[in-house]
């Protein structure tokens, strides 16, 4: 399966008193790089994240981000209780009533009656306790990131074989053309040497200089080697795995090829055909450069 190496996942959790969200975004890379920003008292989950990202991304720039959010007011481990806020408020009233101190209350005397209870479902986690939970969340923002990269690559792949095909066909032009240009192209040849020494060679020796000057710019091998280029990214791309490489360096072949037959013609209809596949190869190494 084609795989760009474009792609985005998330996972929260809420742990305790905090949320935990965990990002993951990658984007083209010639080779894999993991870049984690972690708050600094989890520096040291930065090497667990990368080897988690390690066993589905071969390629591309992955950038990690892991937030923590604790709401404003969240106690260590407490939690308001209001029954017990109360019965501190009625006992208070009555101590003010029956001892007739005149004295306002406070929160001070409400905390001293002990409104507050033990919540361990508040309570802030420490590093260590977090592990787990960031590298299941990681987990799951990695799943998310490889199905929009498989996504993404189905798409570059459904191009890609367009523009094969648009190439294929373009090439069968190219050879019919080819043979009808080497026949022109010794037609002229000679016409040209016989204008230059005016006619004084044999016409045996005319054919053999013209037919040394057409072979010049004779393009069958480019065409060959073309054709045996394009056939090896088609075999490449219907492979599995990390294939953006490989794609590349055909296409840096298949673009050798073009330039060469490009330079070698000299006759319009086939200087048009081959300007038409330099095209599409354009088109299809831009594609290519998406993929892992």
């Amino acid at each position: 399966m084609t795989r760009s190496m474009t792609g985005y996942g998330v996972a929260n959790k809420e742990i305790g008193a905090q949320s935990v969200t965990l990002e993951i975004r990658s984007l083209n890379g010639r080779f894999r790089e993991v870049v984690a920003r972690l708050p600094s008292n989890l520096l040291a989950l930065e090497e667990p994240l990368k080897k988690i990202v390690g066993t589905q991304i071969n390629r591309g720039r992955v950038e990690l981000r892991l937030q923590i959010d604790t709401p404003k007011g969240a106690l260590l481990g407490l939690a308001f209780d209001p029954i017990k806020a109360d019965n501190a408020m009625e006992l208070l009233n009555k101590l003010i009533y029956q001892t007739g101190v005149d004295e306002p209350i406070s929160l001070t005397h409400l905390l001293t009656l002990g409104v507050l209870n033990e919540d361990p479902g508040r309570a802030l986690i420490g590093p260590e306790d977090l592990k787990p939970f960031v590298e299941s969340l990681a987990e799951e923002a990695l799943c998310q990131l490889v199905s929009f990269r498989n996504r993404e690559g189905e798409e570059l792949e459904k191009d890609l074989k367009i523009r094969l095909n648009l190439m294929g066909q373009a090439m069968d032009r190219i050879k019919g053309l080819a043979n009808e240009a080497n026949d022109i192209l010794f037609q002229r040849q000679k016409e040209r040497l016989l204008e230059l020494t005016q006619k004084a060679l044999e016409p045996e020796r005319v054919a053999q200089e013209a037919a040394i000057l057409a072979e010049r710019q004779d393009i069958t091998e480019e065409i060959t080697r073309f054709c045996g280029h394009l056939t090896a990214f088609r075999q490449t791309l219907a492979e599995k795995g990390p294939i953006g490489r490989r794609l590349e360096f055909l296409l840096q072949e298949l673009g050798r090829e073009a330039n060469t037959m490009g330079s070698k013609s000299q006759w319009g209809p086939l200087t048009e055909e081959v300007l038409f596949l330099k095209g599409e190869l354009e088109k299809a190494r831009e594609q290519a450069l998406n993929i892992e």
